[in-house]
């Protein structure tokens, strides 16, 4: 009897440890409101530093709703990252509001880094990055990071002096920091929202990162499973070479966008820039769209034809597909590109193998080339090999200079018989200074098409 009550005895014991360590445990899960107050914390809600905070998060994880708020500037010691947070879903989000306070570190990546993590809404934060790298970033998704929002934060480099073509981004979907456009079988990151950002460079005539946005996407499933990001209303003020970079996305939509070189007040950009960069999309579950977009300033407001800015182009877009004629259509449509200058030449848009998209109601207003020299050109919307295209609606105006003019060039397109395909009702006037030859609209090896 003896032996069995100390049996007894060290079983109770044994499963009130094991109890009392399930409740621990649990206690220790985030759920409510917390603030991170740089040192001044004073209760259980309350955090010393945003690292503090992540470091809670991502031990712990999430068995309800959490918000956290800045109430101090927040200067960290290492990058802050994310990984996928034990509980979060699509009830139990996380939301980060800076009340309009910064957070900044110094790294040769992302301030944060968003390595597989979910569910999280960053909000009314300054993210700056103060490293002078060429590899500067202040989000990074990568590893499945999904179901995420970047909404009205500013993202700044304040010491960023060198401009580099194979460098940083103020927001990229990227597997590695230093190679922002290398593309694996892994997605970076689906379903995510970046909105309403002010993205820009603080330090005297910085020439500015890469890329304003880059995304690469999977390089294998792209073509039927829908990634479905957002990236709109946000405005970039400053990139060397690419303002919106996209590399195997489907259903990605870069929507209202202003993209300039305003933080900078001289042609210290790579010498071929680009606005909003395309290659190989598909529209699975919804279209591809670039649409509503200002593209405006380049190389620097008030800038005119010379010096090492050599080409421009505002669109590039290769191997977009809608998914058919009449459901998600790939769209490059209503976007706005003004005053931009280049020494040789200017690409409203170059396109090639293209399928089931739309090119419509754009507008180019005073975008100039040097004027007299048999180098340079004009070359206007200009597409090789499209397919089942509509190019309606368009208005190019006040362009001055290039040897050759285009306004729309349409080479060796590629219809089927049934397929309507149109060029009608673009506006083209007031254009001047071409050299030797002016197309307005030019067609070129046109077979089989119904248009």
């Amino acid at each position: 009897m003896k032996k069995m009550y100390k049996l007894n005895q060290t079983l109770k014991m044994l499963f009130m440890v094991v109890f009392v360590g399930c409740i621990g445990t649990a206690s220790a899960q985030l759920s409510g409101s917390y603030t991170v107050d740089n040192g001044n914390a004073t209760g259980g809600t309350n955090f010393n530093s945003f690292l503090d905070f992540r470091n809670a998060i991502v031990t712990n994880g999430v068995n309800g709703p959490v918000t956290v708020t800045f109430v101090t500037d927040q200067t960290e010691t290492s990058q802050i990252s994310f990984s996928a947070i034990t509980g979060a879903s699509s009830t139990n989000t996380i939301t980060i509001d800076g009340a309009n306070k910064f957070l900044a570190y110094g790294v040769a990546d992302a301030v944060v880094l968003m390595n597989g993590a979910d569910y999280f809404t960053f909000k009314n934060l300054t993210v700056r990055n103060t490293s002078s790298s060429i590899y500067v970033q202040g989000f990074r998704f990568t590893n499945n990071a999904d179901y995420n929002t970047v909404t009205k934060c500013t993202i700044e480099f304040s010491a960023l002096s060198s401009g580099s073509t194979g460098g940083g981004a103020y927001v990229s979907f990227a597997a590695t920091a230093t190679a922002l456009t290398s593309s694996s079988s892994t997605t970076n990151g689906s379903y995510n929202t970046i909105s309403a950002n002010l993205m820009r460079t603080t330090s005297s005539n910085s020439p500015g990162p890469t890329f304003g946005i880059v995304y690469t996407g999977n390089n294998s499933s792209y073509p039927n499973t829908a990634q479905n990001n957002t990236f709109t209303t946000n405005t970039i003020q400053n990139f060397y070479y690419q303002g919106i970079y996209m590399y195997y996305s489907n259903g990605c939509q870069v929507l209202s966008n202003d993209i300039s070189r305003a933080n900078s007040s001289s042609a210290n950009c790579a010498s071929t820039i680009y606005g909003i960069v395309s290659f190989y999309s598909y529209g699975t579950s919804r279209a591809t769209l670039l649409d509503n977009n200002n593209l405006h300033d380049w190389p620097y407001s008030g800038a005119t034809p010379g010096g090492s800015n050599n080409y421009a182009y505002a669109f590039q877009l290769y191997y977009n597909y809608g998914l058919n004629n009449t459901t998600n259509r790939f769209s490059v449509s209503n976007n706005s590109i003004k005053n931009i200058s280049a020494y040789y030449s200017i690409y409203l848009g170059y396109s090639q193998s293209n399928t089931y998209w739309d090119l419509k109601g754009n507008i180019s207003d005073n975008n100039d080339v040097s004027v007299g020299n048999s180098s340079c050109y004009q070359y206007g919307w200009t597409s090789y090999s499209s397919l089942a295209y509509h190019y309606d609606n368009n208005t190019i105006k006040n362009s001055d200079g290039g040897y050759y003019w285009y306004g729309i060039y349409n080479y060796n397109p590629q219809n089927s018989s049934g397929i309507t395909t149109s060029i009608d009702n673009n506006i083209i006037e007031n254009n001047k200074n071409a050299g030797y030859l002016f197309y307005g609209i030019e067609c070129m090896y046109v077979y089989n098409s119904s248009s």
